[in-house]
């Protein structure tokens, strides 16, 4: 198993944009549940205890104590998104402070030192294996334990995501001035002086972590980070839902907030942080499942768009938010009782594993929560032949995922108290859909059906259901949701391709020949899809003085029926982006489309993405040198994680609809003995292009008429089979080979399975014979290049607007479509 191996998230180069395209789409869908419900299942906040405490605080009146109105004045008068995050800082803190022996049963906190402190403009620290690639991100305002503050009025941060109990992002569209009047109305309290308001009153002699911004200068420093994390010049929201809420539970559009006095109007676009608050808390929401090594069930998060409060639960099912906001003005006494709820939380109620995982004695909850990794703690699990009881103890951390919701995978080396167990170890934990076969299952299928280059597994369990915990509360039986269980398991420690291939790529051949077969095999002799190769999922081993590479990772494999269709489907995603087929990327883009019908993942799509993962190897392992040129090499691949699902497709697609789509691929000097191979290798997934473009359903879906079989890749990557790169060649060539793609009629003929696409085809039909003469006549006719470059220019592009403006100005390339091959044809005609 991988030592040491970078997140998938390696493949970006340094950023700030928090939209992810699954964050995007994770956070669009999210379920929307009462607040009364959210509050009770997460924080234990049920409606008598909520009574209660709104009760008291409004017996005790603690909206008129000093430091509680001066917060709200503060936060109500600010001009701008950042000065709003010291005030609320201070209002919560002042609330915890209050609490305490005052509400029913708020004594102390389980975490007593706890504390809400601004982070902006300070960046949360990425962890080690992300290393100057990883997403940098700057929370506004953290619940943190109060040993971890810094030195008050310090301008460098130094959190990590480990220390954060809970992020707020704030969001700021208009002044909220009147509204703070008219509460003040209400209340019958006195208006506060005008120059105190000016001034800050006493809030300027508290110390606080930072100062916020005031000058020009940092107006414009936030104008200039808004443009680099291409924020968009107005608010944008998700879900345009009318609150259900009660009459103080205000929503974005709500008509008390869209009055016409000019104490009410919209700041000014200086002033303003536009990005949608929601998906930025899904990022921070990503990187501490990301960065916090597995030490996380789940996270949670507030978002704060004016003075209305949305709370967040995030966990590897989904994203669960309340329907209805809450405000800070008008809502006090409820919002200060979920402050102070947030603070009686214990280390499970934040997001700790559940205790089946435990950790030492010496490090005991809740003194040490939140723990920085899990090392040192340990668990049981049973030999399968013996049913000996072995506790594994967790060493050093080795990898974890770069995802938010789905299989969230993290890896540790281990120690056991077996006997029988001598070989270096790895223990995996993953949160698996329970409908699906269990990993340990569908390697040992393959493994009695003859398949090589697997892994060896040594101990497995099922250690947590997550409808055991707070999913409980939600609506778990929807047909939309799927159980998740965190599951375990133990097998031998294989060696990282990057530490292979840091000197050299030059074993990649091997690699690929290997794989290639060892993919083929599963298919046909296990009925099993891997559905999820990428660079992370290929290891390797030495045996007897060889290098064995070993396919690793059966969490998203599926056993097929006689058909090649899933025996149990899964509405989970499958596939890591960077390294996914276009076709499924696409799929999971029009996915949401009312009637879409959704495709099948089949075992072309796993030898293209095993072409993505040698393309991967090739730009980024090797050593450059040379900052720049590093950077030019990266992000020619950070296209493929980067943007909409839809942008993703169109950057890969451009990679084979092109005759020059190859020279678009950075290579380093140290791999320009692979070019010759790697282009072999890129012929075969430019020729399934054609096919796909020209002949549509009528190609087989298995393997496109044999053009991505494993014979046909074999043949061509070892040099067996004529390179062509002309467009009309290659597909007058093509169907000579392959006139079974369509009979008589023109539908779909007999489809050739990756077995028997080596058989001498079938005699071909008249029709085909016609279609076969008339490309023939077309590859054979004379033209100058100036005439083919004619052609191309007139010839439709990509259905997609980026791909329109990549293909401006650069007339020497030549896009083959159908509506290409239409035009031909008639102009042979005539």
């Amino acid at each position: 198993m991988p030592f040491k191996i970078s997140l998938q998230s390696s493949l970006t180069v340094e950023h700030t944009d928090p939209v992810h395209p699954y964050i995007r789409r994770d956070v669009r869908i999210a379920e929307q549940i009462p607040f009364d419900v959210w509050i009770a299942a997460v924080l234990k906040l049920d409606k008598s205890k909520l009574k209660s405490w709104i009760k008291c605080i409004k017996k005790h009146r603690w909206h008129e104590d000093s430091i509680i109105e001066e917060s709200l004045t503060q936060f109500a008068t600010a001009e701008k998104e950042t000065a709003r995050y010291e005030p609320l800082a201070d209002l919560s803190n002042r609330i915890l402070d209050m609490a305490k022996g005052h509400l029913p049963g708020v004594d102390a906190y389980p975490i007593h030192d706890i504390k809400m402190t601004r982070n902006d403009p300070a960046a949360v620290n990425c962890i080690p294996e992300h290393g100057p690639l990883g997403s940098i991100r700057k929370p506004d305002l953290l619940l943190v334990r109060g040993e971890k503050l810094e030195t008050s009025g310090s301008d460098v941060g130094n959190f990590n995501w480990t220390d954060v109990l809970k992020f707020s992002e704030v969001k700021a569209f208009r002044t909220l001035a009147e509204a703070y009047d008219q509460m003040k109305r209400d209340r019958r309290l006195p208006f506060a002086d005008p120059q105190t308001l000016k001034t800050g009153g006493k809030m300027g002699k508290q110390k606080s972590r930072r100062n916020p911004s005031s000058s020009k200068s940092d107006v414009e420093q936030a104008t200039r980070v808004a443009v680099a994390r291409g924020r968009s010049s107005g608010p944008t929201h998700l879900d345009s839902s009318p609150s259900s809420g009660s009459k103080r539970g205000h929503d974005s559009g709500d008509p008390e907030y869209t009055g016409t006095s000019k104490r009410h109007c919209s700041m000014s676009s200086a002033s303003l942080v536009t990005v949608d608050g929601r998906l930025q808390a899904g990022g921070y929401a990503l990187e501490v499942a990301a960065c916090t090594y597995g030490t996380r069930l789940f996270c949670l998060g507030e978002v704060i768009e004016d003075d209305k409060v949305s709370l967040w639960y995030y966990d590897a099912a989904g994203i669960v938010r309340t329907q209805e906001t809450i405000s800070i003005i008008h809502d006090f006494e409820k919002y200060a009782a979920v402050v102070v709820a947030f603070g009686c939380c214990d280390p499970y109620q934040l997001g700790a594993l559940p205790p089946v995982i435990r950790p030492p004695l010496s490090s005991p909850y809740p003194e040490n929560f939140p723990p920085r990794t899990l090392k040192g703690y340990s668990l049981e699990m049973l030999m399968p032949d013996t049913n000996e009881r072995v506790t594994l103890t967790l060493q050093d951390n080795i990898f974890t995922q770069y995802s938010l919701v789905g299989r969230r995978t993290f890896l540790y080396a281990i120690k056991t108290n077996s006997k029988t167990l001598k070989k270096p170890l790895i223990a995996k934990f993953s949160y698996q859909v329970t409908a699906r076969r269990a990993e340990q299952e569908l390697v040992e299928i393959a493994r009695k059906a003859g398949v090589e280059h697997l892994p060896e597994v040594h101990l497995w369990g099922d250690l947590w259901d997550m409808s055991e915990g707070v999913r409980a509360a939600f609506h778990i039986k929807s047909e939309d949701y799927e159980d998740r269980v965190l599951r375990g398991l133990v097998y031998s420690k294989y060696l990282p391709l990057k530490e292979l291939f840091s000197e050299s790529c030059d074993l990649l051949p091997d690699m690929i020949d290997q794989m290639v077969d060892c993919l083929h095999d599963l298919r046909y002799k296990a009925n099993i899809l891997h559905r999820d190769i990428s660079c992370n999922n290929i290891m390797y081993e030495k045996r007897r003085g060889k290098i064995c590479f070993i396919l690793i990772d059966f969490d998203s494999a599926s056993v097929l029926d006689l058909e090649g269709l899933p025996v149990i489907r899964s509405k989970d995603r499958t596939g890591t982006l960077p390294f996914m087929a276009i076709d499924l990327i696409e799929d999971m883009a029009n996915s949401e489309k009312e009637g879409y019908k959704r495709i099948t993942h089949r075992l072309l799509h796993d030898f293209e993405s095993l072409f993505y993962v040698a393309v991967w190897y090739i730009v980024t392992i090797p050593p450059i040198g040379s900052n720049a040129k590093e950077r030019t090499y990266r992000t020619y691949i950070r296209q493929w994680e980067h943007g909409t699902l839809g942008q993703v497709a169109n950057e890969k697609t451009r990679l084979f609809c092109y005759e020059d789509g190859f020279e678009r691929i950075p290579i380093p000097t140290q791999c320009k003995t692979l070019i010759p191979w790697l282009a072999r290798f890129w012929t075969v997934f430019r020729m399934a292009f054609l096919v796909k473009t020209i002949y549509g359903n009528q190609a087989d879906k298995e393997t496109l008429g044999g053009v991505v079989s494993r014979d046909a890749i074999k043949k061509e990557l070892a040099g067996k089979s004529r390179l062509c790169r002309s467009v009309w060649n290659l597909l007058a060539d093509f169907i000579k080979a392959h006139p079974v793609l369509t009979n008589e009629n023109g539908s779909q003929g007999e489809v050739p399975s990756d077995e028997d696409v080596a058989k001498p085809p079938a005699k071909a039909s008249t029709r085909q014979k016609r279609k076969t003469t008339l490309v023939t006549k077309q590859t054979t006719k004379k033209g100058t290049s100036s005439r083919r470059n004619a052609e191309a220019k007139k010839a439709l592009p990509v259905k997609s607007t980026s791909s329109r403006a990549a293909v401006k100005g650069v007339s020497t390339r030549v896009m083959t479509t159908r509506s290409m091959v239409k035009k031909k044809a008639r102009g042979t005609k005539t």
